[in-house]
C-alpha cells in the first residue's frame, strides 16, 4: 500500500500523537479497533490514496 515496507512499518509501529500516543499495532490489540483499521487500510488501498 506505501510502496516501501519500511515506510508502513514505521507508519505501523510509532506512537501517534491523534491516537493518544498509542502506535496503530497498540491499537489494534482490541478486536474492534482492529476490525477499523483493516477496513481503513482496504479503504485506502481500493483508492490507491498513497500511490505515487
Amino acid at each position: 500500500m506505501f510502496g516501501d515496507e519500511d515506510k508502513a512499518c514505521i507508519w505501523l509501529t510509532e506512537p501517534q500523537e491523534r491516537f493518544g500516543g498509542k502506535s496503530l499495532m497498540q491499537l489494534a490489540e482490541n478486536p474492534a479497533v482492529a476490525d477499523h483499521i483493516e477496513e481503513a487500510l482496504r479503504r485506502i488501498h481500493e483508492e490507491q490514496i498513497f500511490k505515487d
